[in-house]
Parts: C-alpha cells; structure tokens; sequence
C-alpha cells in the first residue's frame, strides 16, 4: 500500500516539475520575441530590445525582395527604353553642331534688294542656327539641377539602422527630381522645334540637315515628355516598396529628413523642414530652378534675372533684324525668357510643357512632303530604326535619311555624360496598334 502510494506521489512530483519546465520554456519564448509574445510581461532590457533590434540581413532581404522587379527603380537609375541611340543622334545633330552648318540659308539682300549670281539665281548665304542654343542650355540647366539634387541627398548622413528604407527614399526623390526636370526639357526641347519650324519657314532654303534639326528636336520633345510620365510612376511605385519595409526608427527626423518632410503629417514642421517648405512656397503655378545666364552656363542664383543679363536676353540680340514671321514671339521668345530667367509660368510646369509640346507637334506636321528624296540603301537595322521614326510622325524621306547617318564617337559620349552612365541601349520602337515607345507619337 505505501509502495503504491509512493509510486503516485513520484508520478505527481515529476508531472508538477516537468509542467514548471514548460511553464517556464514559455516564459523564456514570451520574453524572446515567441508566438504568444505578449509586450506587458517583457522585462525593460527585452522590451528595449524588442523596440530598437535592427536585424539588418532580414531587412535587407526584405528590401530585395520587394525590388526583385523594379531594381532600377529602386536604384534610382534611368531604366532602359531609352532608346539610346536616338538620343546620340539627336545631340550631334542639334548639341554637337556648328551654328553655321549650311543646315538654313538666306538670300543676300543690299539696299533691300535681293542679289542674284552671274547665272541669274538668287544669291544665298548660310543662316545662323541660334536654334539649337535653346537646347544647349536646357541641356546645361538640367544636367546642372540634376547634380546639385544628387549632391544634396548625398550630404544627409545614412544609420545604418535606417539604411534600407533610406536608400529607397532617395531613389524616390531622384526619380521626382527627373520627373521635374523632364518637364523643362520638355518646354525646352518643345521651343526648340518651333524656333526651327519658323526657321525653315523663313528660310530661302532648307538642306537636308534642316529638316533632320527639326525632326529630330521633336521626336526630344516626345522623349522628354515620356519620362515626365515614366519617372512620376517610378518615384510613386518607390515609396510604395518603402512603406511596406520595416524598421527602426521609421521615418525620423533625425537621420531621415528627406522623409519626414514628404509625409503630410510632418511637412510643415518648421525646425526641420524648413527648406522644403520655402520649396512648396512657390507659387503654385510656376516651378523655380536654375537661370541661364548669356554664356550658356547654369546660374543657380539667377544673378542673370536680376542683372537682366540671361540668355533670352542675348538671344534677342543675336535675331535682331530677322524676320520670323507672326507667332516667333508666341511659340520661342517668349517661353525662352522663361526657361532663361528660372521659371516656367502659366498654369503651372506640366501645363507649359504641354503647351510647347502641342506647338512642337504642329511644327512637326508641317514638314511633310518637304526635304529632299533619299536615294541610298538602308541595312536591316537602319530600315527598322527609319520606320520607326516615321511611326513617330517623321516623314519617310527624313526619316532614312537620318536612319543613314553614323552615330558619332563624340555623341555619344555627350549622351552618356548628360545620362551619368546609366543607359541602355534599346532598338527605335514604334507605334504598332497600341504603342508599346516610349517615345510621344507626332
């Protein structure tokens, strides 16, 4: 009988210290971060812990894995489509040119009158290009606000703690910052065709090179106005993958300024986001960015405005005593002063781009049926980049001629310069159904 009653005692001694065991392994999972985690039973050292761990390798795998399908996007990189090649092109033709190329010519005129040759023609000289000089310093201005905002993100220390989403926050900003800059290549590239559709109005006569400046300066045009769209849906596509990410001290505004300051419920905080906020003081219908001074070079501080020495200024100059017709004023000039002067005005940046975009594609318009007839032979590669361009809007006999001309050395490595290195090459692609380009059809 006691063996008995021993024997049920040992048995319930031992079950009470394996239950303590077990009681106590959950305590310990309880405390460690367990299933059952229950934050009020956490002692102060584990619940510190629990609030600032940082296990930076599950984040970053997390940050991977998130990016797995947009690793440009989060780079912040320009991502392909670019259609490099066109882009080349399009500099040495307009950027890399002479201003005196032959491209335009005037009759020569003396005492009003029109000199003719022996041969009873009429006398020709070569017109001055002041055209491509709007791109040249769009070009100069957009290169220039594109660094400053990179070396800007770059001067705002990294935690390492914060690093993941950090990294994508900047991403996000140089997307937006491109997507800015798109819309003033867009209304520069856009005044640029239309100063050469009045060009070739205007002129006694057109050489091929002519027609390629202006065919080429609005196929930029569209190029510039995809990226407004691609670069917005990058940037917003970014923060997305950024909100989704954990860790610690999300969002701060300590050693996460840039954002702090684009959250709604902290953008107005004026100890921290006073630059930001001087920013959206803008006046909602205008965008400010750096002037353009005579020599073509950026003036971060548009000294020029006040001096009253900015490029459109020169460029008013340089076209006294030309005539371009009814609409020079309109369609050039005065979108120039603006560009020169570090404001974009009327409705507000995207409505300008648009507007110089509309007048650029009626400049393209016109030019069908002109230019010269292309004799030549086209290979595959250029036959499919001509048929392309004509998809576009470029007409066909422009746009083999063009297809026919060599990629310089020198041009693309302007290219790769205005695009830091990150391009890639991608074949013409055009219109077919619904439009796969990322090119604005004319």
């Amino acid at each position: 009988m006691k063996a008995s009653r021993l024997k049920t005692y040992f048995i319930y001694a031992f079950s009470l210290l394996i239950l303590s065991f077990s009681i106590s392994a959950q305590i310990i999972g309880v405390q460690r971060g367990g299933k059952e985690n229950n934050p009020e039973n956490l002692s102060d050292q584990d619940k510190h812990i629990s609030e600032n761990y940082n296990h930076s390798g599950y984040l970053d795998r997390q940050k991977e894995e998130a990016c797995a399908n947009d690793k440009e996007a989060c780079g912040g990189l320009d991502q392909g489509n670019q259609n490099f090649k066109m882009v080349a092109k399009a500099f040495g033709m307009i950027v890399g040119m002479l201003p005196s190329d032959g491209a335009f010519k005037q009759n020569v005129t003396k005492g009003g009158e029109t000199q003719t040759n022996a041969d009873g023609t009429k006398k020709e000289e070569k017109k001055q290009d002041y055209c491509r000089y709007i791109a040249v310093g769009t070009e100069m201005v957009a290169q220039f606000q594109q660094q400053a905002t990179q070396t800007e993100m770059s001067s705002i220390p990294v935690k390492k703690e914060t690093a993941q989403k950090e990294s994508l926050d900047r991403a996000a900003r140089s997307h937006e910052a491109r997507a800015e800059n798109a819309k003033y290549q867009v209304a520069g590239w856009g005044t640029t065709t239309v100063c050469y559709g009045y060009m070739a109005a205007t002129a006694s006569s057109v050489g091929g090179m002519g027609w390629f400046k202006l065919a080429m300066a609005g196929v930029m045009t569209g190029f510039y106005y995809t990226e407004m769209d691609k670069h917005k849906k990058a940037a917003a596509k970014v923060r997305g993958i950024a909100k989704k990410l954990g860790g610690l001290g999300d969002c701060n505004p300590v050693t996460e300024k840039n954002c702090y300051c684009s959250q709604p419920e902290s953008m107005n905080d004026v100890a921290v986001c006073m630059p930001q906020i001087k920013k959206r003081q803008v006046a909602a219908n205008s965008v400010q960015v750096a002037c353009l001074d005579s020599k073509l070079k950026a003036d971060p501080q548009c000294h020029c405005a006040t001096t009253d020495t900015c490029y459109d200024k020169q460029f008013m100059h340089n076209i006294d005593g030309l005539d371009f017709g009814t609409g020079f004023n309109q369609g050039v000039t005065g979108p120039l002063r603006k560009l020169a002067r570090g404001e974009l005005t009327g409705g507000n940046a995207v409505g300008s781009a648009n507007r110089q975009a509309a007048l650029a594609k009626q400049a393209m318009r016109k030019i069908k049926g002109k230019g010269p007839a292309f004799t030549g032979s086209l290979n595959k590669s250029q036959k499919s980049e001509a048929l392309a361009l004509s998809k576009m809007g470029v007409p066909a006999n422009i746009a083999a001629g063009i297809a026919s001309r060599k990629v310089s050395a020198s041009s693309v490595r302007g290219a790769r310069n205005r695009f830091g290195g990150n391009v890639k090459y991608a074949a013409y692609r055009g219109r077919k159904g619904k439009s796969r380009s990322k090119i604005l059809s004319f």
